[in-house]
């Protein structure tokens, strides 16, 4: 939905106005089946990095009945199939939507009762806001600002939790799970997992069409569905960079990715000698998680499948560029080229050196990693 931002002092008396909307935490955790609402307007590597946070709410509020808010409709697909720890999953697509119709939506949650409304620092914006407040949810908790962060709507929540610098994501998310539960955690292990049954039948799928990812190096030419090519390492790279290990070590290369992210995939195929199998957008969620979880090895950018690599153990490296870079423990291998502009894309720890990445003119942060330096890296941990 595109309108033009409300005024601040207006979202003030909305909520002032809905004066009977407002109750204290604890009174709230008393009651049975409290009624939780999470927004999650992101991508999917996003809302693993919030499945933490989720898990430490369910598993402290037991009676606790969780509901996602999310416009993206492969993590719906995903969560329908297996609710480990959400119990249900609304989809609106807020930005399709008129304002008689985001009205309606906001109006129509009133018969939901909710309690807690939680709005990440990533959905913080007058739109969310508004739908928690005419929603009369009880109480609405989620991040206030800290770093680089400067955002005036936290100031409409009940409760603005500061957001830490120079820290992980998944702990920036565990702080309003902790604040709820009145619980420190430390469990930052994100919860990715696929029924035994579906993984024997995607296996299986995979096993017919003579895959055998046990041997194969699983990569990813692009992220976020194409959308953010500011991520990409150059494709010139990533030819030759496969090229030479097909050539030296003949490996199986199988390339997954989203739809919007063949059109990579077809540009570097175009430029190397040799083959690989290519699944990018042949996948659901489901399979490439799995695909993930059994690769020998993943080559990737910053994006959920590193996310996903993490939270199973599967070798990895990821290419960082603006982005801020970030490290699992066990099997997980950062690279970037380090520039003294980066990270210009951030919400809390953006370099005051950074321009607008859109207007950079090379991205020495990605180009800059040499093939040899990936290739060196790569060597160690295949043959180890």
């Amino acid at each position: 939905m595109n309108w033009n931002p409300l005024k601040f002092l207006l979202l003030l008396l909305i909520k002032f106005l809905a004066f009977n909307r407002q109750a204290k935490l604890q009174d709230i955790l008393r009651k049975e089946g409290v009624r939780i609402f999470i927004v999650a307007f992101v991508g999917i590597g996003d809302f693993f990095l919030m499945t933490s946070m989720i898990r430490h709410i369910k598993h402290k509020i037991r009676n606790s009945h969780i509901t996602l808010l999310t416009d993206n409709e492969r993590i719906a697909e995903y969560l329908i199939s297996q609710s480990f720890i959400i119990d249900e999953v609304v989809i609106f697509k807020i930005n399709e939507c008129s304002k008689s119709q985001f009205l309606k939506y906001c109006f129509s949650l009133r018969k939901r009762n909710i309690d807690i409304f939680i709005i990440p620092y990533i959905n913080l914006n007058q739109n969310t806001l508004l739908i928690g407040l005419l929603s009369r949810a009880r109480i609405l908790i989620g991040h206030g600002n800290g770093g680089t962060c400067r955002n005036i709507w936290s100031h409409i929540l009940d409760t603005a939790i500061p957001l830490k610098e120079k820290t992980y994501e998944p702990y920036q998310y565990l702080t309003i799970a902790e604040y709820i539960t009145q619980s420190n955690s430390e469990d930052i292990r994100l919860v990715i997992e696929i029924p035994e049954s579906i993984e024997n039948s995607i296996s299986y799928k995979l096993s017919s069409m003579n895959i055998n990812l046990s041997d194969s190096l699983l990569v990813q030419f692009s992220a976020s569905n194409g959308n953010f090519s500011w991520k990409n390492w150059p494709p010139s790279h990533f030819a030759r960079f496969l090229d030479t290990i097909i050539e030296k070590n003949k490996i199986e290369v199988v390339a997954v990715g989203s739809p919007g992210e063949k059109q990579m995939a077809q540009v570097i195929k175009k430029m190397m000698r040799h083959n690989f199998i290519d699944l990018t957008g042949k996948t659901t969620l489901q399979e490439l998680i799995v695909c993930v979880k059994k690769a020998k090895m993943v080559l990737c950018l910053d994006s959920c499948i590193a996310h996903i690599a993490s939270a199973f153990g599967t070798p990895c490296i990821t290419l960082f560029g603006p982005t801020d870079m970030w490290a699992y423990k066990g099997n997980f291998y950062a690279i970037t080229n380090p520039v003294e502009c980066q990270p210009c894309v951030s919400f809390i720890n953006r370099n005051p050196l950074a321009g607008n990445v859109n207007d950079c003119p090379n991205r020495k942060c990605l180009s800059g990693i040499d093939v040899e330096r990936v290739l060196e890296k790569f060597n160690k941990i295949w043959n180890h």
